[in-house]
């Protein structure tokens, strides 16, 4: 099952020492039923939507830092159907990280 509609943009600005990127992803609808060629109210499931940020900063010449967050507006939606039901997309998430350069 694959939505007819996908688009995922990244944009982003680096300087020196730091860098900041914005996501998107976009689904649409997805027929549940195979070999269906529209998506029929009852037997799909709902496109979506979701964005995500991410930034690090380079602290020295040992150490990065790093933060991302995933889902940042914790959208509710549901990315499969099939064979046990509606299964939910990922909840907001967010990561830190520091990284160590020897």
């Amino acid at each position: 099952y694959i939505a007819n509609h996908q688009v995922y943009v990244n944009v982003g600005i680096q300087h020196k020492r730091a860098s900041l990127f914005f996501n998107t992803k976009y689904q649409g609808d997805i027929g549940t039923v195979p070999g269906a060629e529209d998506t029929v109210p009852g037997e799909r499931i709902d496109g979506f939507m979701v964005f995500d940020l991410s930034a690090n900063v380079i602290i020295n010449k040992f150490l990065s830092a790093n933060i991302s967050v995933s889902n940042v507006f914790d959208n509710k939606y549901a990315v499969a159907a099939r064979p046990a039901g509606l299964r939910p997309g990922a909840p907001r998430m967010i990561n830190f990280g520091v990284r160590a350069d020897f």
